[in-house]
Order: structure tokens, then C-alpha cells, then sequence
């Protein structure tokens, strides 16, 4: 919903300027002509407005959590911890804070997505591994099979495997 607004405000803008810009520049703009043009504008504007609206919407509206989970039985949790952190950082993961969590990101997501990794213990030495994408100003997408984002989702299935086998 966000990418929809971001577009519709771009796309106005773009439009609003490089039609307008070259009659100020040429001079040539005279009162027949604006009367021509005012119904353009207007739909220029309520496109750039509802596209405004779209991207507060986009923001504000709470995502759905999309994520691949993992159960694994571990021995100690303080062990286990230890060895995802190595394994983590040895794959380019770094541990940050995002929206309340505490998980494990990858990349920026300029050239692909994002790839998260999110680890919870339970005091019966279980662990939980979540996996996922995220494009930039996108939602949550789990590690499933489609061809969006399929590159990064193969990386991040392939570390909660080798992350698996690396813990037990």
C-alpha cells in the first residue's frame, strides 16, 4: 500500500512539473490555456492526495507476521546461544532490535531483500528459528516457494539448515 501511494505521489509530481515547467520557462502560458489545464491540475492534486493517503495508511496499518519456524530441541540453552551467535556473525548476520525484536539481520535490502533470522528459547531446551524476507517499505515474506525474492529465501532456508545441524 505504501509502494501504491509512493508511486501515485511520484507520478503527479512528475507530471504536475514537466507539464508545467516548460510553459513557465517558455513563456507561453496564457489565460485560454489555463482554463484548458485547471481540470488537469485538479486531478493531478486529488491523485498526489490519495496517493499521500495510501502511504499514512501503509504505515500505520500493522503487518501481517509471514515467517518459516523451525523447532529444535537443544541441550543448553546457554551453549546453544553461543553457537548461533558464532554461526550468525560467521554468515554476516548482525543482531539488532527492530520493531520490538530481537532478531538477526543481513543486508540492507538496496540489491535484494533483507534476510532475517529470529531465535526464542523455552525452558524445556527448545529453541525456535524464524526465518524471512523483507523488500524495502514491504511486508514480511516467509521462506515459501514462489519466484518473488526466491534467491534471498534459498540463503536464509540454507543458514536455518546449516543452523540446525550446527546447534544439535
Amino acid at each position: 500500500m505504501f509502494l501504491a501511494g509512493l508511486g501515485m505521489l511520484l507520478f503527479s509530481i512528475s507530471a504536475y512539473v514537466f507539464c508545467l515547467l516548460p510553459l513557465l520557462l517558455a513563456g507561453n502560458i496564457y489565460i485560454g490555456m489555463r482554463s484548458y489545464l485547471t481540470p488537469f491540475f485538479a486531478v493531478l492534486f486529488i491523485i498526489a492526495v490519495v496517493g499521500i493517503v495510501l502511504m499514512v495508511v501503509g504505515l500505520c496499518v500493522k503487518r501481517k507476521i509471514k515467517r518459516t519456524t523451525v523447532k529444535v530441541a537443544c541441550s543448553q540453552i546457554e551453549e546453544t546461544q553461543r553457537k548461533v551467535s558464532e554461526f550468525l556473525r560467521k554468515k554476516g548476520y548482525k543482531s539488532i532490535t527492530e520493531h520490538g525484536e530481537n532478531v538477526w539481520k543481513c543486508g540492507r535490502g538496496l540489491l535484494t531483500a533483507m534476510k532475517y533470522i529470529k531465535i526464542e528459547f523455552e525452558k524445556n531446551n527448545t529453541m525456535f528459528v524464524s526465518g524471512w524476507v523483507r523488500v524495502i517499505g514491504g511486508n514480511e515474506q516467509d521462506l515459501s516457494g514462489t519466484f518473488v525474492c526466491v534467491v534471498p529465501k534459498k540463503q536464509v532456508m540454507k543458514v536455518l539448515t546449516e543452523l540446525q545441524s550446527c546447534v544439535c
